[in-house]
C-alpha cells in the first residue's frame, strides 16, 4: 500500500475511502482520475488519498481547481494548490470561470458553472472518473436544509455516492468520513490547506446550518440519510419498470404514456414516471417543483381532462389512439430554441434535445418545423405530416448552406443530407442508474 496511506490501515475510517472505491469498481487498468481541489482540508485530503490509490495501480490523479474569480485571493490561491500540486509530482490545472456581474444566487451559479468547467476538462483530458471530496458533515448539512424545506425522500436521501453523466461519472468517496479524520491525515502528512472565508459567511443557508448541527445531530442525519437512500433507491427500482411498462419513446423527442398502466401505479411511483418524462422530452435536468406536478397528475387522472402544459412541455390526451388512451408529452413548440448553425466538423445540442453532428463540407443550419413551415415551397413529409401539429412543431428541420438540396427532417435515415446527423439525446434519460448512497465498510 502506498505511504500516504500506510499506516492508517487500521484506521476505520479511513478505511471507507479504500471501501468506497473498490465499491465503485468499473475501473480500466491504470486508471486515471481527476480530483476537484479547492485548496481546503477536504479536497486536499482526498487528492493525496486518491493519488496513493492511483499510483499502487499504475495509473494517475489530475488535479482540477477551478478559480470562479469572485475573491481577490483566488488567484493566488490555485497557484498554492498548483504548487503543492507539483511539489508531490500531481499533475494540476487550473479551470478559469470567465463571468460578468452575477445576479440572483451567486453561489448556485457558482456551483453550475464549477461543474461545467470540470466536466469539459474531464472530457478533454479523457478522464471518465471526477472525485469531489463532499464528506459526511456536508452530507448531514444538506439533508438538514432539505428537510427544512419539507422536501420529499429522493431529496432526503442528499448526496449520491455515484452520479453517473454522459461524459463519465462523479464519485463521492468521502461520504462516509468525518472532515476531523481528513485534517487528521493532512497533519500526519504534513500538507496544509487553504481557508476560504465564505465557509464562515452566515450570510450563507449552509454555514447558518453547519453551525447548528451538533455532533448528536450529524449522526442523527447519517441514519436518516441512510434510510432516505433505500426508500429513494426502491423507488427509483419501482419507477423504472413502470417506465419500461407504459412509457414509449419516439426518436424524434416525444413520449407516449399509457394511462390505464400509470393510472394502476401507486402515487409516488407514477409521479416520478411523469417527472422523468417531462425532464426527458423537456431537455432538462431538473424537474418540476413536485405542487405543480402533482397538480398535473391530479388533473390528468380526471375524467374530462384535455391537456396542459408544464416544464416546458404539451400534455395532452391522443385523440387518434383513444382506444388506447394515451397520453403525449412533448416540448411545446413556444419555447424551443431558435435557429442553431453548426459549423464544418463540429457538433452542437439543440434545444437541449437534439445532438447535431456536421461532417458536411458546409455550414449546417437546424431550426423547427414550427419556425420553418410558413415558408414557401417547404412540405412536411408525409410521416411528420401524421403526427400531431403540437409535436411536429417542436421537431428539428435541418438544411445545409451549400443550397443544393431542401430542407431535411429528424428522424435521421435516408432524408438526411449527407454528412449531417441528428439524434435525440436528452440530458436526462428517462431511466438511468439508480441512487447509490453513503458507502461505508
Amino acid at each position: 500500500m502506498d505511504s500516504r496511506l500506510r499506516g492508517n490501515d487500521r484506521c476505520r475510517d479511513l478505511a471507507i475511502f479504500l471501501h468506497a472505491m473498490t465499491s465503485f469498481a468499473l475501473w480500466e487498468a491504470c486508471p486515471r482520475l481527476a480530483v476537484a481541489v479547492s485548496g481546503g482540508a477536504d479536497s486536499m485530503a482526498l487528492l493525496l488519498l486518491a493519488d496513493g490509490w492511483a499510483r499502487e495501480r499504475q495509473g494517475g490523479v489530475l488535479a482540477l481547481t477551478v478559480d470562479h474569480r469572485l475573491r481577490p485571493e483566488s488567484v493566488a490561491e490555485a497557484a498554492q494548490v498548483a504548487a503543492w500540486c507539483g511539489a508531490r509530482g500531481i499533475l494540476h490545472r487550473t479551470l478559469v470561470w470567465e463571468h460578468g456581474t452575477i445576479s440572483g444566487n451567486v453561489m448556485a451559479a457558482a456551483r453550475k458553472a464549477r461543474y461545467s468547467l470540470l466536466a469539459q476538462a474531464c472530457e478533454e483530458e479523457g478522464i471518465l472518473h471526477l472525485l469531489v471530496a463532499h464528506h459526511a458533515g456536508d452530507q448531514a448539512e444538506t439533508h438538514a436544509m432539505r428537510r427544512a424545506r419539507d422536501l420529499e425522500v429522493t431529496a432526503l436521501a442528499a448526496m449520491p455516492a455515484v452520479r453517473e453523466e454522459s461524459w463519465g461519472r462523479i464519485l463521492r468517496p468521502l461520504l462516509g468520513m468525518e472532515k476531523e479524520v481528513l485534517i487528521s491525515f493532512l497533519q500526519a502528512q504534513n500538507q496544509p490547506w487553504l481557508e476560504d472565508p465564505t465557509n464562515q459567511d452566515v450570510a450563507y443557508e449552509r454555514t447558518r446550518t453547519r453551525h447548528a448541527l451538533t455532533d448528536s445531530g450529524i449522526r442523527e442525519c447519517a441514519t436518516a440519510v441512510r434510510m432516505a437512500g433505500r426508500e429513494r433507491t426502491a423507488l427509483e427500482a419501482a419507477a423504472a419498470e413502470a417506465l419500461a411498462q407504459c412509457v414509449t419513446l419516439y426518436p424524434w423527442g416525444c413520449a407516449a404514456l399509457s394511462m390505464p398502466d400509470w393510472r394502476s401505479l401507486p402515487e409516488a411511483v407514477s409521479l416520478k414516471v411523469l417527472d422523468a418524462v417531462l425532464r426527458c422530452c423537456g431537455g432538462v435536468r431538473e424537474g418540476p417543483r413536485r405542487t405543480e406536478l402533482r397538480r398535473l397528475a391530479m388533473a390528468m387522472r380526471g375524467e374530462v381532462w384535455r391537456g396542459g402544459s408544464l416544464h416546458g412541455c404539451l400534455v395532452f390526451p391522443s385523440l387518434r389512439q383513444a382506444a388506447e388512451r394515451r397520453v403525449i408529452v412533448c416540448r411545446d413548440p413556444a419555447g424551443v430554441a431558435g435557429p442553431l448553425t453548426v459549423l464544418p466538423g463540429e457538433s452542437e445540442v439543440w434545444d437541449g434535445r437534439f445532438l447535431v453532428q456536421n461532417n458536411a463540407d458546409c455550414p449546417a443550419h437546424i431550426s423547427s418545423w414550427g419556425q420553418k413551415k410558413s415558408e414557401p415551397d417547404m412540405a412536411a413529409p408525409p410521416w411528420l405530416a401524421a403526427l400531431p401539429a403540437r409535436v411536429r412543431d417542436g421537431i428539428p428541420v435541418a438544411w445545409l448552406e451549400d443550397g443544393g438540396e431542401p430542407p431535411h427532417f429528424f428522424p435521421e435515415g435516408s432524408l438526411n443530407p449527407p454528412g449531417l446527423s441528428l439524434t435525440f439525446h436528452s440530458p436526462k434519460p428517462l431511466a438511468g442508474p439508480l441512487f447509490c448512497g453513503t458507502l461505508e465498510a
